[in-house]
């Protein structure tokens, strides 16, 4: 069973993974390593998602999509 819930900092990790390879996915062979590399590290560390779970006036913050079944985020 999926369930879709807000990003809690325990998700943190699971939210830079899936952001960084859809990230890699759009732009590989687009953009060059070095900006895809650079890209990842500033704005899917887990610091800045961290920081970034809570909705705010203009962001939503994040949400997760867990499979229950195996504790991962999708």
């Amino acid at each position: 069973m999926i369930v879709v819930k807000r990003g809690l900092p325990e998700h943190v990790e699971g939210i830079s993974k899936v952001c960084s390879e859809g990230w890699l996915d759009t732009y590989e062979g687009i953009r060059s390593p070095e900006n895809i590399r650079r890209n990842k590290e500033t704005f899917y560390n887990y610091d800045r998602i961290l920081h970034e779970l809570d909705e705010v006036d203009g962001w939503d913050g994040y949400f997760v999509a867990l499979d229950l079944d195996n504790s991962e985020i999708n």
